[in-house]
């Protein structure tokens, strides 16, 4: 198998990606973190940007709302709020009066919350995020950054942009290497050492396209045997009765939307949580079903 047809895997699962779209906003003035107290909510019916937005806009004007999270990706929020102002039972009946229905899955106590923020504080030292159970190193993904700018110059406005990218890829192959993990899947080294003598009789000058794309063959045997590792999952995850590559496509396409669904991403770095905010609108592409536009 070509080096690009082994990255063909990853032009096929954006397509289930609804809108990769998120949602941060500073908690307003006067509101005291300190005593605030966490809820996470299903949300049903999100589709894009535009979703998040009425949803900020509906829990915004209410005395004792902190920040709001909000994911389209993994049809979860979290809002933080004063527990002696408002209720995660009251919240979750504005969000579902927007038109997004909300179940409520967890809700930390003040101590809790602050438990929780102390050990996220303490990981974002060494990483940026947590995908499922898998961390994502801070000096990994700045050297993939590093890798992606390559000799352009390094404007605020192509940091960003390159970051937000940078982010949805690995969001996307953490979210499955963690699914591996839980499934049992592994690739034994002296698998990857067939593939990579494979693309080595591919490519004259291998080495030196690892060496400008990934830094070193570590690196790029690393992310070989992680490719690997998802091809398999994969492959396990489509009954091979199944023939019709439409057919196989719409399968594999439910099986990662609900995986979205299952995972947990809880983003440390505040630099990437903020390029991350946002999403597109629903003529961006981000539209599905269940949409929020009209």
């Amino acid at each position: 198998m070509s080096m690009k047809r082994r990255y063909l895997i990853y032009l096929v699962l954006p397509l289930v990606l609804v809108a990769v779209a998120a949602g941060w906003w500073l908690k307003p003035a006067g509101f005291n973190r300190a005593e605030a107290a966490l809820a996470e909510f299903s949300v049903e019916k999100l589709s894009c940007g535009s979703c998040v937005q009425k949803i900020n806009e509906a829990l915004q004007p209410v005395a004792g709302i902190g920040t709001i999270e909000v994911s389209v990706t993994s049809g979860r929020s979290r809002v933080e709020f004063d527990p002696s102002r408002t209720s995660s039972a009251e919240i979750g009946r504005l969000i579902t009066e927007a038109g997004y229905p909300a179940r409520l899955r967890t809700e930390l106590s003040p101590a809790e919350y602050a438990g929780l923020r102390q050990e996220q504080t303490r990981l974002g030292a060494k990483y940026v995020a947590r995908v499922g159970s898998r961390l994502v190193a801070r000096d990994d993904f700045e050297q993939a950054l590093k890798l992606r700018l390559g000799d352009r110059e390094a404007s605020p406005a192509l940091l960003e942009q390159l970051r937000r990218q940078l982010w949805e890829e690995l969001q996307q192959r953490e979210i499955l290497l963690a699914a591996a993990e839980s499934s049992g899947v592994v690739v034994q080294p002296g698998e990857v050492d067939v593939r990579l003598e494979k693309l080595r009789q591919g490519h004259d000058d291998l080495d030196q396209l690892v060496t400008r794309r990934f830094g070193s063959m570590e690196a790029f045997r690393r992310q070989l045997r992680n490719d690997m590792t998802i091809e398999k999952l994969m492959a396990t995850k489509v009954p091979a009765d199944i023939a019709d590559p439409a057919q196989r496509q719409l399968r594999l396409q439910q099986w990662y939307g609900d995986l979205v669904q299952r995972t947990e991403v809880v983003i440390f770095d505040p630099q990437l949580k903020r390029v991350t905010a946002g999403g597109g609108d629903c003529g961006s592409g981000g539209g599905g079903s269940g949409g929020c536009c009209g």
